[in-house]
């Protein structure tokens, strides 16, 4: 289950967030993480959030709630830029040129929220 290690990352982009001052005060708590995650990026859904689930209290994430927004895929032509379906021939039925994947093949951090001491 390549998802823990995928968690694994995310915690450690968060305890980077969580810990960087920059004259901003430490973060004392991340309430919200939002993680977009592609239908062509191999990752199950259902097993990140069971991963999430049980790795985040070890690196006291317990507050955190995860957020998954899935991203379908979206193919286009490179050369006359139509949509072309997932589902559908691997080239575009109006010039012939191959597809491209232009979104929902990753997983991304998209938002953070996070608790900061009073200034």
């Amino acid at each position: 289950m390549h998802e823990v290690s995928l968690v694994e990352s995310l915690l450690d982009q968060l305890d980077g967030l969580r810990d960087r001052t920059a004259g901003r005060p430490t973060a004392t708590a991340v309430c919200l993480v939002r993680v977009r995650v592609g239908a062509g990026s191999g990752v199950e859904p259902t097993l990140f959030r069971t991963a999430y689930e049980a790795c985040r209290g070890a690196r006291e994430y317990t507050a955190a709630k995860l957020e998954l927004v899935l991203e379908p895929e979206r193919w286009v032509c490179p050369l006359c830029q139509s949509s072309v379906g997932a589902e559908g021939p691997l080239d575009c039925a109006d010039c012939d040129a191959a597809r491209v994947l232009r979104a929902g093949a990753g997983i991304f951090l998209d938002r953070v929220e996070m608790e900061v001491p009073d200034v």
